[in-house]
Order: structure tokens, then sequence, then C-alpha cells
């Protein structure tokens, strides 16, 4: 989509089109739910979510134009951290609703079907807020079709030693954006808590937002490559806690003492998007800040199907392999993060 995106002259209208549809696939998920057989609704669920994903990229391609054209270098970073504040308040709010006011196991999906509508409702106000922005009209040339654009990509990452160091940054870090998943079958298995622990869940990955957007937010600006880096390191120590609860005692076999492991992982994880988001807007220049996003996202989707493929053969030995090779993920993405250039030097090396 960077191409079409490319043509229009204001690009957040690309990201308000994306919310809007973000929202319309979600509701469409209730219905699917309630009414479809078993079978049927899971595939129609899966589908919604992969179109989902799909108009998700293409906010993530607008989103970086225009908090480029927007937002000044230096005060993006505490922009996208008090975003994620503001979200990890509404996540806690819904954590607390999850955990106090309803029993899934009583209450079948209508918990889970009660906070994708709430969702949706918020993807609709997210996206009328973000076409309320105001923005300067941008150059249209160069608009490509899919396939010249993933070359000019290719293209970008042979020529920019920078960027490929980034890319493989990145790549790396994945282990720990789609970690949360595997350390809440880790918290189940150890605590014996399955559909009431999703309120606990809920509430760790609010807090996690809460404290971690004031502390990444005082350096961000500063320096995205490090934020980057000591999530990876923070990520490697949530895996190190985590495999070590169950060897601690019977008094660490409890969801509070689990819910600290969820707390520092999603603290690595805010710091990992939060560092990503500010590092690319900060590095590509100024008219090729789409191109760079929508090739680094296509890369990442490849990467995640991998990722997918191996976290399922992990998970088939057990949850502490898979959160071992996590733990080691970690490591190694603190170490490719340090090996990147700042991100005013990343075009340069």
């Amino acid at each position: 989509m960077a191409g079409a995106i490319r043509r229009l002259s204001k690009r957040k209208w690309a990201w308000a089109a994306a919310g809007y549809a973000q929202a319309v696939f979600l509701i469409l998920m209730i219905p699917a739910a309630m009414l479809l057989p078993p079978l049927a609704a899971g595939l129609s669920i899966l589908t919604l979510l992969a179109l989902f994903s799909a108009a998700s990229g293409v906010g993530s391609v607008a989103f970086q134009d225009v908090t480029g054209k927007t937002v000044p270098k230096g005060r993006r970073g505490r922009m996208l951290s008090a975003r994620a504040a503001i979200g990890g308040v509404l996540t806690l709010l819904a954590g607390g609703a999850l955990q106090t006011g309803l029993d899934g196991e009583r209450a079948g999906i209508a918990p889970y079907l009660l906070l994708i509508g709430m969702a949706a409702l918020l993807w609709a106000a997210g996206a009328a807020c973000f076409a309320a922005i105001r923005e300067e009209a941008g150059a249209t040339e160069g608009g490509v079709n899919p396939l010249a654009s993933y070359r000019e990509g290719v293209q970008l990452a042979r020529d920019v030693p920078g960027f490929r160091k980034f890319l493989l940054a990145r790549m790396l870090l994945l282990s720990v954006e789609l970690a949360m998943p595997i350390y809440a079958l880790q918290a189940s298995r150890i605590t014996g808590e399955s559909v009431t622990g999703l309120g606990l869940l809920v509430i760790a990955v609010g807090v996690a937002g809460i404290i971690s957007s004031p502390f990444w937010g005082l350096f961000v600006d500063r320096s995205s490559r490090t934020v980057m880096a000591l999530s990876g390191l923070i990520a490697a120590l949530a895996a190190g806690l985590a495999l070590g609860l169950p060897h601690f005692g019977d008094d660490f076999q409890h969801p509070l003492a689990f819910a600290l492991v969820l707390i520092i992982l999603g603290i690595a994880e805010a710091g990992v998007r939060l560092g990503r988001k500010t590092y690319l807007v900060d590095a590509a220049p100024k008219e090729e800040k789409g191109l760079y996003a929508a090739f680094s996202n296509t890369l990442t989707g490849l990467v995640t199907l991998l990722g997918g493929a191996v976290g399922v053969a992990l998970l088939a030995v057990g949850p502490e392999a898979a959160i071992l090779a996590l733990g080691g993920l970690g490591l190694l993405s603190a170490a490719a993060c340090w090996r990147m250039p700042e991100a005013d030097r990343m075009v340069a090396g």
C-alpha cells in the first residue's frame, strides 16, 4: 500500500480509513461468534482478524508519514509514550472490569464480545480523532505499484547498511512483541488459572503500559536505539524470572507472582514498540518514511509466519522451552540494537 498512500497529498485519510475498517472487522466478529456453528465461527473470526491486521499495516505506513510531518523531531517519542500511557489506563480499566465484574466461567463468551465491541468503538473514535489532525499537503510524486514498491524496499535494504541493521534488530525483537501468549500459557500451567486469569493478564499489561511510558519517554527522543536494546535485556530478565518461579516454592505459585513477570515483559514490549517507531520516523528521509515503514512491515510479517511455526514446535515440547528460546532471542536482539547507528545516522551508516 506504500505506493497508493504516497499518491495521497494528506496521508491521514489512509490511517482514518484503516481505523474505521478495523472497527467494522471487529464488530463483525460479534455476530460471527454468536450465530455461526463453532468451526464456521472460528474460521470467520480468523479471516476477520487477518483483514484487521492488513488494515493495521496500512495504518502503520500512513502513521509514519503523518507523524514525521506533524510532530517535530525530539518530541515524537514523548508523544508516543503519552499515547501508550493513555492506552495503559484504558487497558487497566478493562482488566479491572474483567477481574471484578465478570466471571468467564459463568458468562461464557460475553466478556470477550464486550471487549471486542468496546475496542471497535474506540477504533472508530480514534479514526475520527486522526482525521481531525491538521496535516499540510505533501508531495504525491513517486507512487508506484506494489511490486515496484517492494523492489524499492529491497534496494534500500541493500544500499543502506543502517537500515539492514534496523531490520535485523526488529526481526529479533519480534521475540518480545509476540511473547505474551506464551507467557500466559506458562502462567496458566503454574498457577492453575484459566479463563478467570484473563482479567489479571489484562491488568498486568495495563500496569506495564502506565509504568513504562514515563520511564521510556525520558530518553527515547535522545536515543531510541538504546531504548530498543534495553527492552531486549528486560525481556530476557522476564524469561529468567518466568523459568525460575516454579523453583522458588509454593508461595510463588500464585497469579500475583506471575503478574510481576507479565508486567516486566509488558515494559519490555512497550519499549520495543516505542523505540522502533521513534527510530524509523526519525531515521527515514522525509519523503520515504512510508516506503521504509512498508518494507519493514512486510518483512516482519514474513518472519512472523516463520516464527509462528517455530513457536508451535517449541510449545509442543512445553512452554519452558519456548520461553528459554525467547530469552535467548532477547539477548541477541539487544546485541543487534547496540550495533545499529543512532537514528540520525541510519541513512549514512
